[in-house]
C-alpha cells in the first residue's frame, strides 16, 4: 500500500519530520517526509496496510511540540479536523 498524507497546522519547527521518520522506521515503513512552502508537512508511506493505519494514528496527534494539528489529509479525503493544545 502507498499513501500520501498532508498535515496542516503548527507542524513545522516542532520535530514533526523526525517524529514521522522514527515512527515509520519502528513500523517498518518506507517514508518520505518534507516541509512544504505553504507550512504543511507532506508524507509518503509505503508498506503493510496495518502498519500504515498505525502510522496514520500517530500522525493525527504528532510529536509533543506539535501543539495544533488543524487537519489531516490522506490522499484527498480529510480524516481528521481537530486541534490539540500542548500541555506543560
Amino acid at each position: 500500500m502507498k499513501v500520501k498524507i498532508k498535515i496542516y497546522g503548527n507542524v513545522q519547527g516542532v520535530f514533526f519530520r523526525d517524529f514521522v521518520k522514527t515512527k515509520s522506521s519502528e513500523l517498518n515503513l518506507y517514508c518520505e517526509v518534507e516541509n512544504m512552502p505553504d507550512g504543511t508537512v507532506k508524507i509518503i508511506l509505503k508498506g503493510e496496510d496495518k502498519n500504515i493505519q498505525r502510522m496514520i494514528e500517530h500522525c493525527k496527534s504528532g510529536p509533543p511540540l506539535a501543539d495544533r494539528v488543524k487537519s489531516f489529509n490522506h490522499d484527498t479525503e480529510t480524516i481528521l479536523n481537530a486541534s490539540r493544545k500542548m500541555t506543560p
